[in-house]
């Protein structure tokens, strides 16, 4: 009760920015947000973790034939890749023990994915103990969502931001803006869609967007 008692005393600002920390690596709840407000939204998280076993190298092409939803052939890529339905996400599997989790969108969701799978390797019984460490984030994409009668000039924004960003019209049709004081890529479309990533936090995601959006946004139609 006196936690939640002092969250009242703090101003709006600061209660965003112990949300914001709070959450970490997980996409922002936007029903506790203004609508007007425009923030980057998760859309994929890749993060990896290493698991152990009794094994020296992992049977992959075995793995492949006992569990569903699977993908494996050695002769196109190294690692097989599997399928979860719950939480929605998909992992491939290395025989070194490597584990890549894509296609969730919180941490919370990628440990999840990966005690899924080590339930399902478990459960196999070629293994007499599997276990996972070193569970780590190594990239957020982000969406952000612009009103969608909104479009950005962007041969003008690459015009006037030219050290800061790249832009190929023949080869991808985006412009590639790089803040100066932040790990993350911006990927500006015409259509006003953004794409944020390259960072490996949220706090990140969010600063690196916030440094930009204010040029952006000048160049919106």
């Amino acid at each position: 009760f006196t936690s939640l008692t002092a969250y009242q005393t703090f101003s709006p600002e600061a209660c965003r920015d112990k949300l914001l920390h709070a959450l970490a690596d997980t996409a922002s709840c936007y029903r506790f947000l203004d609508r007007a407000e425009i923030l980057p939204m998760i859309h994929n998280m890749v993060s990896t973790v290493h698991l152990h076993t009794d094994l020296p190298r992992i049977d992959l092409a075995l793995i492949g034939r006992c569990l569903p939803n699977t993908v494996y052939d050695r002769r196109k890529f190294a690692a097989i890749t599997i399928r979860i339905d719950n939480p929605r996400t998909t992992a491939l599997l290395f025989s070194s023990g490597k584990l890549v989790v894509t296609g969730s969108i919180s941490r919370q969701m990628s440990i999840c994915a990966v005690r899924g799978i080590v339930k399902m390797l478990q459960g196999l019984h070629i293994f007499r103990f599997v276990r996972y460490d070193l569970h780590a984030i190594q990239n957020i994409v982000c969406n952000v969502r612009l009103p969608r009668d909104m479009c950005i000039d962007i041969q003008r924004l690459y015009a006037e931001q030219s050290s800061l960003c790249t832009y190929q019209p023949s080869i991808f049709p985006g412009l590639i803006m790089r803040p100066q004081r932040s790990p993350v890529v911006l990927l500006v479309f015409k259509s006003s869609r953004i794409v944020v990533t390259g960072a490996r936090n949220y706090a990140d995601i969010i600063n690196g967007f916030q440094d930009s959006f204010a040029t952006i946004q000048a160049h919106m139609q």
